[in-house]
C-alpha cells in the first residue's frame, strides 16, 4: 500500500547491520512486530494462532531486542510518550496510488464486494469511510511531527526516486554505519523486483498469492511497485476530485504528495 513492508525490511537490515542470512530465516512479520494483527482477525482465529505457535501473534515481549514494530494506526493511537522513547519512521504514499494499492489488496483478501470498482472504492475513502482513511488526518499527525528527533518522515515516492539516499537516512536516524558494500547489497536487495521475487517479504507463504477469480491469473501482494499507476485504474473524474481533495487539506501544511514521478 504504502511502502511500509518495504520501509520495515530497510529498517530490520540497517538496524541488525546487513545481516542478510537473517533476513531469510524469518518472514517479515516474525522479524517486525505487526500491531494490528488484533483488529484484522477474530478473537477465534487468534487462539488458534497462538496455540499454533504461530509468531504473527507472539507478545513482542518474547521477540529479541532490538524491537522492530509495524503498524498502520495514527500517532494519536498509539501510546502519548511514543516519540519521546522510540525511533519511529513514518513512510507516506500519494492518496491516488495509495487507494489503488489498497483496494488490490483487499481484493486479493477477498473482503470486497465484487462489485465495488476502484472508482466506488475511491470515493468512499475520500468520506474517510474506509480502512486507513481518514488518510489526511493521519499523514498530518506525523508531518507536524517531522522536526521531532526521534521522527523520520519519509514518502513512498522519495524510496522510488532516490532509494540510496532514503537508506542513508534511515542509517543515520537509527545511529548506523553503512559501507559502501552494504549501500549496494541493500539497493540491490531493496529493489522492487528482488522484493516480489524475495519469498521472506512478499507474502506467499502467508497466503497472499490467489487466483483471480474472473481471470484465473494468481495475484501478487507485491503488483507493480510505482509511482502513477493509478492512471490505469482511476476514471479522469474521479482522478481530478482527488486532486481537489489533496489541494484543499495541503493547503498551508508544507507537505507536498507527487502523483507522477519523471521517467528514467
Amino acid at each position: 500500500m504504502a511502502g511500509t513492508n518495504w520501509m520495515s525490511e530497510l529498517a530490520w537490515l540497517v538496524n541488525h547491520d546487513c545481516d542478510f542470512q537473517a533476513a531469510q530465516a524469518y518472514l517479515t512479520p516474525d522479524r517486525a512486530h505487526f500491531l494490528d494483527m488484533p483488529l484484522l482477525v477474530s478473537s477465534s482465529r487468534r487462539e488458534a494462532m497462538v496455540a499454533a505457535g504461530n509468531r504473527m501473534v507472539m507478545p513482542i515481549t518474547d521477540r529479541p531486542r532490538p524491537w522492530h514494530i509495524q503498524t498502520h494506526l495514527p500517532l494519536n493511537f498509539l501510546p502519548p510518550a511514543l516519540l519521546d522513547t522510540c525511533k519511529v519512521i513514518s513512510v507516506v504514499r500519494n492518496p491516488k496510488d495509495a487507494v489503488v494499492s489498497l483496494y488490490k489488496m483487499l481484493q486479493l483478501n477477498d473482503t470486497l464486494s465484487p462489485e465495488l470498482t476502484v472508482d466506488q472504492y475511491a470515493e468512499l475513502y475520500m468520506t474517510g469511510r474506509r480502512f486507513g482513511a481518514p488518510f489526511f488526518s493521519n499523514v498530518l499527525r506525523a508531518w507536524e511531527q517531522r522536526n521531532h528527533p526521534n521522527m523520520l518522515f519519509v514518502t513512498f515516492e522519495e524510496m522510488k526516486q532516490d532509494l540510496r539516499g532514503v537508506i542513508k537516512r534511515v542509517a543515520a536516524h537509527l545511529g548506523k554505519q553503512l559501507t559502501e558494500k552494504q549501500l549496494e547489497q541493500l539497493e540491490r536487495h531493496l529493489s522492487f523486483e528482488s522484493m516480489k521475487d524475495n519469498q521472506w517479504v512478499n507474502k506467499e507463504n502467508l497466503g497472499f498469492r490467489k487466483p483471480d477469480s474472473s481471470t484465473g491469473e494468481r495475484r501478487a501482494f507485491m503488483r507493480k511497485g510505482q509511482t502513477g499507476d493509478w492512471k490505469n485504474h482511476l476514471s479522469t473524474e474521479v482522478a481530478q476530485k482527488m486532486d481537489v481533495w489533496m489541494e484543499e487539506n495541503l493547503r498551508g501544511t508544507g507537505l507536498e504528495l507527487v502523483t507522477e514521478l519523471p521517467q528514467k
